[in-house]
Parts: C-alpha cells; sequence; structure tokens
C-alpha cells in the first residue's frame, strides 16, 4: 500500500516546486539528501566498510621478524612471533576488542590458528618486542641482568608491534607501548569464555605488565636459572603477580574481524593426574616435591626471523616539564572520570595535616598509587618547575592546574590541524 504525506494529500495551491521540503517532493529531496551523504562519506572514507577495511589493513600489514645477533638466542630488540606448541596457534593483539568500561584501558588478546591470514605471514598484530620490566623500586629479588640477552628467570614485558596501533616500528615499542598483562580472576576480570584469569594488551605500565621465562621441564628450572633462552625452544610464559601461565583456551574459539581464534587466558594446566599423585605419595614422596610439568597448552615458541637486524631507536621527545605534563594527562585520560579526580582525592589523603603543600616523596607515592608512570628524573623536573620558592614542596592545586592547561594547549593543537 502506498502512504502519502499529509502535504502530499493536500495538494494545495500555495506548495511550489521550487519549495521541496513540505510538499509532495519531500520524498525526492531526502533521497538526493541521503545520496549527498553517502558519496561525501564514501570520498572522505567514513563509511563503516572503509573503515573496517582501513583496520584491517593496519593490523594485517606485513612485516619482517628480524634479530639482533646470530648466536642463536633470544635478544631484546628481535622482532618475535609467540607461537603456540599445542597446535601452531600465533599470540596476536585484537584492538577492535576494547574494553568499554570507564578507567579501563585493554584490549584484546587472542591467538591466530596457523592456517589464518594472521599466522601464515608475519603482520603487525602477531609481532612483539620484549622490554626488560624495570621496577619503580629495586630489591635484592629483582635480578637485573646488563646485556641484551633474555635469561631465564629475567622479568620482561611483552611489547605489541607498535604497527598495529599506526605507529613507526621501533626497538622500545614507541613510547607508549602496548603490553600483555594479566589480572587475578574476580567478579569482574576474567576470561569471556573460559571464565580463567584475564588476559589482554594494555598501555598502562605496572607489575601487571611482568612476565618471566622458564623451561617446560621443572626439573631443569632451578639449573636453567640465569641461563641465556634459545630460540625456537618451547617455554613457558608465567606470570609474575599471579603465578599463572599463559594459556591457549584450544576449547574456547572465538569470533572477531579475522575470523575464527582462540582464546588467550593466565592458567596452568598440569598434566599431573590424581593416579600420579597417589603413586608418588606411596614411593615416600611428599605431594609439594612432586614435579607438575604443564600441559602443552602452557608451552610457547619465541620465533625470530632469519635476517640479521637492528630496529630503530625510539627518537627522544625534548625533555621538557610540558612533555612531562603531556604524558601524565594522557595516562589519566585513560582512566576517563577516576583520572584526575582520583588524584585529587590521592592528593587530599596525602596532605594529612591539610596545609596544601606535598613534599617530594608523597607526591611521589601518589602519582605510583594512581599508576602513574613517572620516572625520577622527570618528577625532579616537575618539582623544580612548581615549586617556585624553594620549599622543596609542591601545591596539588598548581600541579592539577599545569595539568589542565596543557590539556588545554593539546586541544587548541588538534582542532587547528
Amino acid at each position: 500500500m502506498q502512504y502519502y504525506t499529509k502535504q502530499q494529500l493536500q495538494g494545495a495551491s500555495r506548495y511550489y516546486g521550487k519549495c521541496r521540503i513540505g510538499n509532495w517532493n519531500e520524498d525526492v529531496e531526502l533521497e538526493e539528501v541521503l545520496l549527498k551523504q553517502y558519496l561525501e562519506k564514501r570520498e572522505q572514507g567514513g563509511l563503516k566498510l572503509d573503515k573496517f577495511q582501513a583496520r584491517i589493513d593496519v593490523a594485517l600489514a606485513p612485516c619482517e621478524l628480524s634479530r639482533v645477533s646470530d648466536d642463536g638466542y633470544v635478544h631484546f630488540g628481535d622482532l618475535l612471533a609467540i607461537r603456540s606448541a599445542a597446535n601452531g596457534a600465533v599470540l596476536s593483539t585484537s584492538l577492535d576488542d576494547r574494553d568499554q568500561r570507564a578507567g579501563e584501558d585493554a584490549y584484546g588478546a587472542t591467538a591466530a590458528p596457523a592456517d589464518s591470514a594472521t599466522a601464515a605471514v608475519p603482520c603487525a598484530r602477531s609481532s612483539f618486542l620484549l622490554s626488560k620490566f624495570v621496577p619503580n623500586e629495586v630489591t635484592v629479588t629483582d635480578e637485573l641482568f646488563d646485556d641484551d640477552l633474555l635469561h631465564y628467570g629475567q622479568k620482561v614485558c611483552v611489547v605489541a608491534n607498535p604497527m598495529c596501533e599506526s605507529k613507526p616500528l621501533d626497538a622500545e615499542g614507541s613510547e607508549d607501548p602496548l603490553m600483555l598483562r594479566s589480572l587475578a580472576k574476580s567478579t569482574t576480570s576474567f576470561a569471556k569464555f573460559s571464565r580463567q584469569q584475564e588476559v589482554a594488551f594494555t598501555h598502562q605500565p605496572g607489575y601487571a605488565t611482568a612476565w618471566v621465562v622458564i623451561p617446560t621441564n621443572p626439573k631443569h628450572r632451578l639449573a636453567a636459572h640465569g641461563s641465556p633462552v634459545p630460540r625456537g625452544v618451547p617455554v613457558v610464559l608465567q606470570h609474575c603477580a599471579t603465578g599463572q601461565d599463559l594459556h591457549l583456551e584450544v576449547g574456547q574459539p572465538l569470533y572477531n574481524d579475522f575470523g575464527m581464534e582462540y582464546e588467550v587466558s593466565g592458567f596452568t594446566q598440569t598434566s599431573l593426574a590424581r593416579s600420579a599423585i597417589m603413586e608418588g605419595l606411596t614411593t615416600g614422596k611428599a605431594k609439594a616435591d612432586l614435579s607438575k610439568m604443564e600441559a602443552p597448552t602452557n608451552f610457547w615458541v619465541l620465533e625470530s626471523g632469519e635476517k640479521v637486524k637492528q630496529l630503530p631507536q625510539l627518537a627522544q621527545a625534548e625533555f621538557t616539564v610540558e612533555n612531562v605534563l603531556a604524558k601524565v594527562m594522557k595516562q589519566l585520560n585513560r582512566k576517563g572520570a577516576n583520572g584526575i579526580f582520583g588524584l585529587r582525592a590521592v592528593f587530599k589523603e596525602m596532605d594529612a595535616d591539610g596545609s596544601g603543600q606535598l613534599n617530594a616523596a608523597e607526591f611521589r607515592d601518589a602519582l605510583r598509587y594512581c599508576m602513574i608512570d613517572i620516572t625520577d628524573k622527570e618528577l625532579v623536573k616537575v618539582l623544580e618547575s612548581l615549586d617556585t620558592d624553594n620549599s622543596g614542596s609542591i601545591s596539588p592545586d598548581e600541579f592539577v592546574e599545569a595539568l589542565t592547561a596543557v590539556a588545554d594547549i593539546g586541544k587548541r593543537e588538534h582542532v587547528s590541524v
């Protein structure tokens, strides 16, 4: 049945063809408007299909795996692929799967099947760098190696190839690296399908991004501790904060923009069954002394390319207080509404005497409590700039005002571009 508007049914003489909205030519005009909008979006690449294709092109941009040296060991600066020893699936980033909750900065981590386009040729989403994890305060239990070799038992960060975020490739993974992290399983943090410990990628630094490489055989771990890690040998990637291993959920396929892939979680799947435990106990061994070897789904191979290549170093930005404040503000913005307001609340708690001033130690503790990554050198730069009376203390209100001013400058520059 054909439906007509009120104006079409009336058709009075006061409606003219030149006045196209409000008369019987209304439908024609609206169709032309929609067509113009479609053509403009197509020229500017604003169609959903164009955005999807652009995202796929960035993620699947081919790259060549490389290694720093020909000595047969894994080095910091190698461009690696992390492949499962169970079925050949390759660890990959999934930036379209983002945690939409306020204050969260997490992107999906999956494993692409061996026969997929992601695993067939090394690309931006399936290649990674390793960087040394350096804690804010080094203790006697932290082992820091001076060379560029990866050692068993050394704490590292798994950094995604910056090309997956349309950034140039460098040995550090850009000034704002995207790192593999895991959080203890809770009511608000768990893997979507397996309900195990969640594994994702994040820009937020911290101990949640620290991993350690250990041998697959528990009997060899003590002897191998501190020795270099060979290339192409199955290893276990163990999360430092929770003690769980990086696990491939073979029975939990998921579907994203790249097709069917596997979920990755934090779970130590041991192959020691109850019968084997009872057999060991009958021979006089204590249960704690039984070697529990992980399942193959916990084994990963660090693959590097055949080409010896030194990746370019990250270009260091000019060391100014404005750049330091911009770095802090960028981290606060990722926390959403909890960013700047949460920082104000922490400052208020730190100011126990109500003087409105914080010394250097209190100011540093407040920033680290809010998970703000700032070095001691950068902290001194901020204190020197804002401590105008040389009292050794800083006003939290002045610091927040300085952050807001830097954010306003960044917004104006963005609009002008």
